[in-house]
């Protein structure tokens, strides 16, 4: 039996994630993480993990930088598949790209097709 391929979605807002969950229900596993800490530690326990999709600001305040940022860092180490950087403000993709993601998204609705791309071989 095949195994649907994993997806790792690291977003903290309730109304995205329930968005995801019915978007990629029955052709992916998704992994969802709500904070850097259950990121880690589902990147550590699910070593087949073929997308890893970052949301830039995990709190609810702004900072001057995205705080996924030491995320790709750390799974940079060890993860040669795509990950994808989420934010709405330009200057946070940016950053998120140079420290490793592979591409980025202006908007989280894009990232189901964006996944089915990757997946597919895109």
């Amino acid at each position: 039996m095949n195994e649907l391929p994993k997806v790792l979605v690291i977003e903290d807002h309730s109304a995205w994630r329930s968005h995801f969950v019915r978007e990629f229900a029955g052709w992916v596993t998704l992994l969802q993480a709500r904070t850097v800490e259950e990121a880690r530690q589902l990147f550590a326990e699910h070593p087949d993990v073929r997308v890893v999709a970052l949301d830039g600001c995990l709190r609810r305040i702004m900072g001057s930088k995205p705080d996924t940022l030491p995320l790709i860092d750390e799974f940079r180490l060890t993860f040669g598949g795509t990950m994808i950087a989420m934010s709405t403000d330009e200057k946070f993709r940016h950053m998120m790209v140079e420290a490793g993601c592979t591409c980025s998204l202006d908007g989280k609705e894009k990232l189901p097709e964006e996944v089915k791309r990757l997946l597919a071989g895109g």
